[in-house]
């Protein structure tokens, strides 16, 4: 789906409804599009104050932890495997898009949830997807670390380990 989003300041107030969509969606079809409709906006960048950028990133991030626990409590414990791989598609693109914040938030809450994920999918075909999305959520917690440094230590600790 090729999305442009010319208004991206729109796109960004309306990202917590899309993050609802995801979950309260009664369509399918609906919450496939929230999730393609969140992962493009995600590539592009955020245009306000970093306590907008916050609220937007809790926001998201609690409606992505709701919609996965709602897919593990459904009565037929049979998630329809095209919505999971939306799902787990758009909270990669969004745990990327919080790795390039200044000040990323705490994913923790996003890993626990796809680690739960994890534990119940028996899906053999989303595993490398869920295993992006874990990755892509973890990275935010060691490039903190990375941040900190200077571009000098940065290049001297990638010398160091190629030798």
């Amino acid at each position: 789906m090729n999305l442009d989003f010319d208004l991206q300041e729109i796109g960004w107030l309306l990202a917590g409804d899309f993050g609802k969509y995801i979950d309260t969606a009664v369509l399918p079809y609906r919450q496939t599009q929230a999730c393609a409709m969140l992962s493009a906006l995600c590539g592009h960048p955020f245009k306000g104050t970093q306590d907008e950028r916050t609220t937007v990133m809790s926001s998201v991030q609690s409606c992505f932890c709701k919609a996965l626990a709602t897919m593990q409590s459904t009565s037929d414990n049979k998630p329809k495997p095209k919505i999971l791989k939306e799902i787990l598609l758009a909270s990669e693109q969004f745990s990327l898009f919080a790795h390039q914040s200044e000040q990323p938030p705490d994913l923790s809450e996003l890993m626990s949830s796809l680690t739960n994920v994890r534990k119940w999918n028996k899906a053999k075909q989303l595993e490398g997807i869920l295993t992006g999305a874990l990755n892509a959520a973890d990275n935010v917690k060691k490039n903190k670390k990375k941040r900190k440094m200077g571009k000098k230590q940065q290049k001297h600790q990638q010398m160091s380990g190629r030798q």
